[in-house]
């Protein structure tokens, strides 16, 4: 039995496995995978088990796609531009460091018929997603603001991603003035705000009304209809939850472990079918 599992801590709101165990199960493959849910004292311990024969790798979520990064014995050039991973892959023993994220998100995006076309884009956030999905804009010509707490953060993702393109960017604080009066075409939430447990939560301000005539795409995908999402219907935006990015990234994820092709569909239906057994 292969075994492969997610890296992060906290995971209550994940739904990999039933995605990850539906594929497994379609192509009659003995594997088998799991949460890996590790505190951050406990992640190199965690990392190391995979260098174990039966392990077939992991993919690796918030807070750690860039803290893996020393754990591991080589790092794919698709993690490497852009200093975020989130899928190890285990051959004999060597822990390679991949990032799927940048193609699953693209996919996705393309996939609700929103083009970047060298226009406005906002990222709420600066982390491994947010440097995902920089990675992913930039081919595209695309102008972003980051909106962050987190200055020296964003302000390192523009010197590693967005200046060696020749691109510009700006950061802006995290706090109400910042939110108002921004025009975009697409705005991304690339924090963990508004995921399950806490449910309520909303990472744009209540006062301030979001961009108009923006795409919002939440890479939150638990819950099925994020706060942020409910506020984009009301104002009568359209929006994306990070569902159809999760079954991508994890889909090429899977071939990378297996070297077979998983059904999407299949993955996706699982996924789907988990968020509302939690719901029911």
């Amino acid at each position: 039995m292969s075994r492969a599992g997610l890296l992060g801590y906290p995971l209550s709101h994940s739904v990999s496995p039933a995605m990850h165990n539906a594929a497994f199960a379609a192509l009659e493959l003995p594997g088998r995978y799991d949460l890996l849910e590790t505190p951050a004292e406990e992640l190199a311990a965690a990392v190391a088990r995979l260098r174990q024969d039966d392990w077939l790798g992991a993919n690796v979520t918030i807070p750690y796609k860039a803290r893996v990064i020393p754990l591991l014995d080589e790092i794919d050039p698709s993690a490497a531009g852009i200093g975020a991973v989130n899928t190890i892959v285990c051959d004999e023993q060597r822990l390679i460091g991949h990032n799927t994220d940048v193609t699953g998100f693209r996919v996705d995006l393309r996939s609700h018929g929103v083009e970047i076309d060298g226009d406005n884009v906002v990222v709420l956030g600066s982390g491994g997603a947010a440097r995902a999905v920089t990675a992913a804009l930039i081919p595209d010509g695309a102008h972003i603001k980051f909106i962050t707490p987190l200055i020296d953060e964003a302000q390192r993702l523009i010197e590693d991603l967005i200046v060696p393109a020749g691109a510009e960017a700006q950061i802006l604080p995290w706090e109400g003035g910042s939110f108002a009066g921004i025009e975009c075409r697409l705005l991304v939430n690339a924090t963990p705000v508004g995921m399950s447990p806490d449910v309520e939560a909303c990472p744009w301000p209540q006062d301030v009304f979001l961009p108009a005539g923006a795409f919002v795409y939440d890479l939150v995908y638990n819950p099925a209809e994020t706060m942020l999402m409910k506020r984009a219907r009301a104002e009568g935006l359209e929006s994306g939850s990070g569902l159809g990015m999760l079954v991508e990234q994890g889909a090429l994820a899977f071939e990378l472990w297996t070297g077979e092709t998983p059904p999407r569909r299949v993955m996706a239906a699982a996924a789907q079918a988990a968020l509302e057994g939690r719901r029911a």
